[in-house]
């Protein structure tokens, strides 16, 4: 997928797919470092067309199914938050922060980026799954996908937190199903 602003390229080159070693402690009280692959969506830097939305050749594309098809255009106020969200991520791991398991089996954290409080008014919601993944010849590890990351102010409904955990508790759950 490429998307053009302004008749140039987006550069997402920021949220390219990475690795991470998570510290966990897992049932038994056994420390074990975990291998953490991350992965993002389009939804980090784009958002729901709306009615008023001019599609220029390029500034939007299909997201979903062939039967359930979602246009998404380019959201500037989700793409520069998009570009500290690999730092983000890293500060969560490093300060082991509480997430939390929604209604709706994703996980999420409220936090904002404190260089970048003067562009947005309120918290940063981040949604991610994560799952084990347990193939031949490949190396055990959890993939995470971040789904979707915007301002709070732009959410329609908040999400419900049924759980809140660690960080590290809820991989270590995750890696012991």
């Amino acid at each position: 997928m490429s998307l053009f602003v302004n008749g140039a390229p987006l550069d997402i080159s920021h949220l390219a797919p990475f690795q991470r070693k998570v510290p966990a402690i897992l049932r038994g009280g056994h420390s074990k470092v975990l291998p953490v692959h991350w992965t993002f969506s389009g939804h980090c830097y784009t958002r729901k067309k709306t009615d008023e939305d001019i599609l220029l050749e390029g500034a939007w594309y299909e997201d979903g199914s062939v039967h359930l098809s979602r246009p998404r255009v380019y959201c500037a106020i989700r793409y520069k938050l998009s570009l500290v969200l690999p730092q983000r991520i890293d500060e969560m791991i490093l300060h082991d922060e509480e997430v939390h398991c929604s209604n709706k089996g994703n996980y999420f954290i409220f936090k904002i980026p404190d260089q970048l409080s003067e562009c947005i008014f309120d918290d940063y919601l981040i949604f991610m799954s994560a799952k084990k993944v347990v193939e031949p010849n490949v190396q055990k590890h959890i993939k995470i996908l971040v789904e979707s990351a915007y301002p709070k102010s732009a959410a329609k409904d908040l999400p419900k937190a049924v759980q809140s955990s660690p960080f590290s508790c809820v991989l270590a759950k995750i890696w012991a199903q």
